[in-house]
């Protein structure tokens, strides 16, 4: 499995969202548009991941977006 991070801006988002991709697949997005983090959970075809896998890369996401909302 290749997995990937994306930290970016969304034209229907105030803040930074996080997404998270398997295999070029996006199956995760990080917000905090309401002051704290929300994750939503894309309709992949691929329904079953690593847990521990997963858990690392929303880790590293919303590091990822505390360290760019530090400095805004």
């Amino acid at each position: 499995m290749e997995w990937d991070i994306s930290v970016g801006s969304a034209f229907d988002r105030e803040d930074l969202i996080a997404n998270i991709f398997c295999d070029r697949e996006g199956i995760i997005e990080i917000s905090q548009e309401n002051g704290y983090y929300e994750i939503y959970f894309s309709n992949s075809k691929n329904r079953e991941y690593p847990l521990d896998k997963v858990l690392e890369l929303i880790k590293k996401a919303t590091d990822r977006l505390d360290e760019l909302k530090k400095t805004k």
